[in-house]
């Protein structure tokens, strides 16, 4: 309701994803005309893809040579849905597998859920082969110790953390919710799953640790994608265009611009 009280004061609005500018123009009722989309950008430099083995983070025996750790950022939450992830994860070390033997889990986030999923964990037995450090400061250089990002959150707008882990050169296996699906291409960069589906999102899961050549390949593809469309010199340019674009036809009362 308030944003459709400001909407006549606003001259021109800047969505993050589609999902966004559609919500402006059916719930909000900005004119289309007044919309454009600009994703976020991401540091590249500073996430960017190992360039050596993997560091050795986390507690003694966590990680070694051989090792294939599947990386989750974010607030552990509802809405985030890390026991999801942690279910799937669990399916698949029980599984005969050989290639399942190796995974390691790291979940780098805060919130009430965290608590379920080390209980989780525990229950497994599986607390070993789990790593859940809380907040963290150093997301790029653990971005880098991960083979595989994974984001099972049940609701996205657009998100960064997905961007990070791209630019750090990791295929990237997400539901297939709000702004995710305009950020991973299926089949090029990642695999996108229904929300809540923990056989589906184990399936894809399995397929990179399977074939370790697949999540190298995509997770090249989705560095290469963000240097591309999402570095921050890329979103710097799409904002002065239309900074641009709206200040040659700027009235004396000036510009009134929000985000």
């Amino acid at each position: 309701m308030v944003r459709r009280m400001l909407c006549p004061l606003v001259d021109h609005f800047i969505a993050v994803s589609s999902d966004l500018e559609q919500w402006l123009v059916e719930s909000v009722g900005a004119e289309p005309a007044r919309v454009s989309q600009i994703a976020n950008g991401v540091d590249s430099v500073q996430f960017h893809p190992r360039l050596g083995p993997a560091a050795a983070v986390g507690p003694p025996g966590f990680m070694h040579d051989g090792v294939f750790v599947i990386g989750s950022v974010g607030r552990m939450d509802d809405a985030g849905n890390p026991t999801t992830l942690v279910e799937a994860f669990l399916r698949l070390i029980a599984s005969p597998h050989p290639a399942h033997q190796k995974l390691r889990l790291l979940l780098v986030g805060d919130g009430p859920a965290r608590a379920e999923c080390q209980a989780l964990l525990h229950r497994a037995g599986a607390a070993g082969r789990a790593w859940l450090p809380g907040a963290r400061v150093d997301v790029a250089q653990l971005l880098r110790a991960m083979d595989l990002f994974v984001l099972p959150a049940i609701a996205e707008d657009r998100s960064n953390t997905i961007l990070q882990a791209m630019a750090s050169g990791l295929p990237v296996v997400a539901s297939a919710v709000g702004g995710n699906t305009e950020l991973v291409h299926p089949g090029f960069t990642g695999i996108l799953v229904p929300p809540m589906s923990t056989e589906l999102l184990a399936a894809a899961i399995a397929d990179y640790c399977r074939i370790p050549e697949m999540a190298t390949r995509h997770g090249a593809r989705a560095r290469s994608q963000v240097i591309a469309r999402h570095s921050m010199p890329a979103m710097a340019r799409d904002y002065l265009a239309v900074y641009d674009a709206l200040t040659r036809g700027a009235t004396a009362d000036g510009l009134r611009q929000v985000r």
